[in-house]
């Protein structure tokens, strides 16, 4: 069980990578361009995907473990 779990999140993660990694090599210059509040919006939506990540986490190996 645990190797098709590995084989199907390695299949996943080029896809992955290749959406997070594409806009920042392409679109850096507007990424990285100074206006007023950019940082606050990028560490805003950062914040909200970690939390986000560690409620996913927690019920998962909430539901997993019983």
């Amino acid at each position: 069980m645990g190797y098709l779990l590995l084989g199907d999140a390695c299949d996943r993660l080029p896809t992955a990578l290749s959406l997070v990694i594409l806009p920042v090599i392409f679109g850096w210059r507007t990424i990285f361009s100074p206006q007023s509040g950019k940082f606050r919006t990028i560490i805003y939506f950062a914040c909200l995907g970690a939390g986000y990540i560690m409620v996913e986490v927690g019920l998962i190996s909430d539901f997993i473990l019983r």
